[in-house]
């Protein structure tokens, strides 16, 4: 055995962390029960986590982190054959021996993956009500090596049945096609299955001694979307500095929190200056497609970008409904947003957000072209275009919406604006009477100031 070429920390057996919570829910996916199991999620899902409670013992347990190196074959097969048989000292299995008279791997690694299967029958086969895993942690550092995914196709339909395998990775493994992965007896799991519900967090949360304030389990879920390692931080800050500090976690995240410093840590490490720029200029738009991108930014690069987002698990979701329309998990894209003043110009975020507000008013999207605009800081242009299609936003039963917009702004720029007033009045009339009375009432005023007799007209039949 090469035991230059392995590294013994990647084959320890992690521990589960102080205060973890395991829900019945995940309890109940049977993660042991199963032949395969594929866990695909971005970091911080919680995988590796919801793996080790699932499995228990730990003597049985066939441990491999992977590290970027261990894409190639030498680093992969001295970490593999040490994981599988680093514990039996009777005797030196053979694939063990073979490996070290091969040369070159890439010629003859599917002869010593025969020579792993076989001795992974002698040792472990012939216990067969013994089940034990085989776990590959990290595995995304090796999906990009052909002759690793076709080992594990084959390790898939030639170990003996009682060594479960087990793969966690952030991106597609591209091991689990064809007939294996119709086979019944695998497992596919991915954010969705291992995310927080709402009452979970409430279960956390009280679990780390804290008493959260009425809505506020709810708050958490609709801006971590039940992102475990969201959630797990949002405790631990809340923790050092109190429970009534919540809401201040859940406001943009900028680029100094804690939450900040994971995803720069775990996430954003590796790529290029241009791909951060590109992503923190889509963040921009709440969802977008690729044809978005190119229009209002002029972004050449975008279906390359989405796609390598989309590969590597960079927190973008994508539905397909007439076409694939994108957006990015909520915290991070907050994260993103507070990250462009480290790589773009106050004039040039402002630039984007107007571009952004051209995009949305083509498509009808009124509250989002108001949005971008306060962003811009164009708030005479937002005021211009709520007193244009204030109407329209009613029409379309955007009326909260539409309320809220007129809220951002001063008091006295919507008393001196006869639009502003009418449409605010008009939303309250049945929540508060008598403000809404005042609100159309001056409305019809300065529209007859202005000598519009056909607004003042409307505006007197509401009244």
């Amino acid at each position: 055995m090469d035991n230059h070429l392995t590294i013994k920390s990647k084959l320890i057996v992690p521990q589960l962390p102080e205060g973890v919570l395991i829900t019945n829910r995940i309890r109940g996916l049977e993660i042991e029960q199963f032949r395969v199991v594929s866990t695909v999620a971005p970091a911080g899902c919680g995988k590796t986590t919801a793996v080790l409670a699932s499995l228990g013992r730990r003597d049985c347990l066939h441990w491999y982190r992977m590290e970027k190196e261990d894409a190639r074959l030498p680093i992969f097969y001295a970490h593999l054959l040490e994981a599988l048989f680093g514990r039996i000292k009777k005797q030196e299995p053979e694939s063990i021996q073979y490996f070290r008279s091969l040369s070159d791997l890439a010629q003859g690694y599917d002869l010593l993956n025969a020579a792993i299967c076989q001795d992974a029958w002698a040792f472990f086969g012939k216990k067969a009500h013994k089940i034990r895993y085989l776990v590959l942690d990290d595995f995304h550092y090796a999906a990009e090596n052909e002759h690793i995914i076709q080992t594990m196709r084959y390790f898939l339909a030639n170990m003996p049945p009682n060594l479960h395998i087990i793969l966690i990775s952030r991106t597609e493994t591209g091991v689990l096609d064809g007939v294996h992965g119709l086979k019944s007896d695998i497992l596919r799991l991915t954010a969705k299955e291992l995310s927080f519900s709402e009452a979970e967090i409430g279960i956390y949360m009280k679990q780390q001694g804290l008493t959260l304030a009425p809505g506020m389990a709810a708050r958490i879920f609709q801006n971590t979307e039940g992102w475990v390692a969201g959630v797990v931080l949002i405790g631990g800050m809340a923790g050092r500095l109190g429970s009534k500090e919540i809401g201040e976690f859940l406001q943009p995240a900028g680029s100094k929190n804690t939450l900040a410093r994971f995803f720069k840590a775990e996430v954003l490490q590796g790529l290029s200056v241009e791909t951060i720029r590109c992503i923190a200029i889509m963040a921009i738009l709440e969802e977008f497609t690729i044809t978005d991108l190119e229009m209002a930014f002029g972004m050449p690069t975008a279906g390359t970008v989405v796609t390598y987002c989309e590969k590597t698990n960079l927190f973008l979701q994508k539905t397909v409904s007439g076409g694939a329309t994108y957006r990015f998990h909520s915290l991070f894209r907050s994260f993103l947003l507070g990250l462009r003043d480290e790589y773009f110009s106050r004039e040039e975020i402002e630039g984007f957000h107007i571009k952004a507000s051209g995009l949305c008013l083509a498509a009808g999207n009124y509250v989002g072209a108001v949005r971008h605009l306060f962003s811009a800081n164009r708030v005479e242009d937002a005021i211009r275009l709520l007193c244009l299609h204030g109407k329209d936003m009613l029409n379309a039963g955007l009326g909260e919406h539409l309320k809220m917009l007129i809220e951002e702004l001063p008091e006295p720029v919507v008393a001196q604006n006869p639009y502003l007033s009418f449409y605010y009045g008009f939303i309250i009339v049945s929540t508060d009477f008598e403000q809404s009375c005042s609100c159309l009432r001056r409305a019809a005023r300065l529209f007859e100031e202005l000598g519009n007799t056909d607004m003042q007209v409307q505006v007197m039949g509401v009244l």
